[in-house]
């Protein structure tokens, strides 16, 4: 009996050995599924992460080339390739209209655990869209420290700043003045450009009050409010970009002086800065997205004419300038608001003294020629203004929720 009940419990030993033996075999083969799905999951999340950021460079650089939609599919295609090493096994589409710029894509990833059971690949997707916005707030783009009146509100529509007219893009303006008389006429009459050979120094009815289109920003503060008004903050401020806030409807305040001297060095400065120069049939769109800080290229704030002060209400206010205003003369030119931002194409000396008109432009004076819808990028912003501002063309890609 006693031997009996031994080779019984042996026996029953063995069989729990065996159970044993099958429980842990199969723990080892989930535990390692679970582990290996972990792995795979978290190979294709970082896989994914990699094509939304391939998807998203793709739109910010196409969407700079509308509304040349061709082109801006081109770019999109160019740029995803580039940064997506895998392209060949993934796939994508690409679609533009003349506002937006949109990319979706697909990568299907090899699995190394869950193959096993089956699963061969897991595939990834990202989705970008972009598009273009007006620039609104300029910060980091190098402001420079003049100005040019808004040529949309004057009574002469040859000389507007329209980025979507051919005959505006390269037209050059006067973009800081080196006389005392003449600031106002020539915007009244519609001769800030100086492409029909119009004398600059030839009109003796409005008095600009000393104002030449120079801006009192100061080097040294990122407020528009801080005023300074030497000679050497202005060549600071030429040469290198003022790099405060400026934000449609701001009220900046002016620098009545000429200061030829700071002209010529900052010009000096700024131009001495550039390592290839390029003439300006070269500067396109395309340059521009991909070369944005080259010294040629000066953003500028359009702006309007008025005075600020304190009103009857004891605070202070803006009031622009009417008709009869500017006429009579019967403000002073203290102050101009910003409307909005546009890019030009840098002049030296000898380049704007050659234009037709140019000849009255000495080295007191600062010309550009219009660069139309330049995308040259920028930071975006809501600071009093909004997009309340006009268009001229200063633009800015951005994606959006897609």
């Amino acid at each position: 009996m006693t031997n009996n009940l031994t080779k019984y419990t042996r026996l029953m030993n063995r069989r729990e050995d065996g159970n044993v033996m099958v429980l842990t075999v199969l723990m080892i083969v989930i535990m390692l599924g679970s582990a290996g799905m972990v792995i795979d999951y978290g190979v294709a999340a970082v896989q994914e992460a990699r094509l939304q950021k391939a998807t998203d460079a793709a739109a910010l650089a196409a969407v700079q080339d509308l509304p040349a939609i061709d082109t801006a599919k081109s770019r999109m295609v160019s740029y995803f390739t580039t940064n997506y090493a895998e392209h060949q096994r993934a796939s994508a589409t690409y679609s533009a209209d003349s506002e937006f710029v949109w990319v979706e894509a697909q990568d299907p990833v090899p699995t190394y655990f869950m193959s096993l059971f089956g699963i061969d690949r897991l595939t990834v997707n990202a989705k970008s869209k972009a598009q273009l916005e007006m620039l609104d707030l300029s910060k980091g783009r190098g402001i420079m420290p003049f100005v040019l009146i808004n040529p949309n509100k004057n009574s002469n529509p040859n000389d507007d700043l329209n980025p979507n007219d051919p005959l505006a893009v390269g037209r050059p303006y006067v973009l800081k003045y080196g006389e005392d008389t003449i600031m106002i006429d020539d915007w009244w009459l519609g001769e800030q450009t100086i492409s029909h050979g119009n004398d600059h120094d030839g009109h003796g009815g409005l008095a600009s009050a000393g104002w030449r289109s120079v801006l009192a920003l100061d080097p040294d503060s990122t407020d528009p409010d801080v005023n300074a008004n030497s000679a050497d903050d202005f060549r600071t401020n030429f040469a290198d970009g003022w790099d405060g806030f400026v934000t449609i409807g701001d009220i900046l305040n002016s620098n009545p002086g000429v200061m030829t001297g700071a002209v010529t060095q900052g010009r000096r400065d700024r131009m001495s800065a550039i390592e290839t120069d390029y003439s300006w049939e070269a500067f396109d769109e395309e340059f521009m997205a991909a070369n944005p800080n080259h010294p040629r290229i000066v953003v500028v704030p359009i702006v309007s004419l008025g005075s600020y002060g304190v009103g009857n209400d004891g605070l202070q206010s803006w009031h622009q300038a009417t008709e009869n205003e500017i006429l009579n003369e019967s403000y002073d030119w203290t102050h101009s608001r910003v409307d909005g931002f546009a890019a030009f194409y840098l002049l030296d000396d000898h380049e704007q003294r050659a234009l037709p008109g140019g000849n009255s432009l000495d080295r007191k004076w600062i010309a550009g020629r219009y660069l139309g819808a330049a995308n040259i990028g920028g930071s975006t912003g809501n600071n009093g203004g909004g997009n309340g501002g006009g268009d001229f063309g200063l633009r800015i890609g951005r994606l959006i929720p897609y």
